[in-house]
């Protein structure tokens, strides 16, 4: 596994990846300091795009996370049309009548921040998409204190591939 426990200690050590971009300058990485425009900015440039230009793509969202992501309540019920990006989704919709907006629900239930590495290249990178909401925790809280280390620096590597190898806004829930 490319994610590994530090020898003989409980910090989990997240690469440090960065993809080029097409001009051959690194995006921001954690750490570096804020880009200089307001928050959500691209985000907000992306609705009024699509608002303006139907023939732009859909602006797009990913929810990442656990069985609240995916819409769980008990074994055998999923609530499609109540969990929250589907009740983000109908706000944004409302306040933007002339956007589209897809959200693709990448919840897994079970799921932590820590397993949830395996599966970014999967569930968000390859949709680029312009909005990220992760939400995981539930499950991380399992392990206790002695977990919280490798939650934060799990959420922290999400963070930062997820900036570095695409032009996602992200939201941490």
């Amino acid at each position: 596994s490319r994610h590994s426990l530090e020898e003989g200690g409980d910090v989990f050590e997240p690469p440090r990846l960065c993809r080029q971009t097409p001009l051959g300058t690194p995006r921001r990485r954690l750490g570096d300091p804020l880009r200089q425009q307001s928050p959500m900015q691209r985000f907000h440039e992306r609705i009024r795009a699509k608002a303006a230009n139907p023939w732009e793509p859909p602006v797009l969202i990913v929810a990442f996370g656990d069985s609240v992501t995916q819409g769980m309540t008990t074994l055998d019920e999923q609530l499609h049309d109540d969990v929250y990006h589907a009740r983000f989704r109908r706000l944004l919709e409302a306040q933007y009548p002339l956007c589209t907006f897809s959200v693709i629900n990448a919840g897994v239930s079970g799921q932590t921040a820590c397993g949830a590495l395996s599966l970014l290249e999967r569930d968000v990178i390859r949709h680029q998409p312009d909005l990220t909401l992760v939400a995981f925790g539930l499950n991380d809280a399992w392990n206790g204190e002695n977990g919280v280390g490798d939650y934060v620096a799990a959420l922290t590597a999400i963070v930062e591939r997820i900036d570095c190898e695409t032009t996602s806004e992200v939201v941490l829930l």
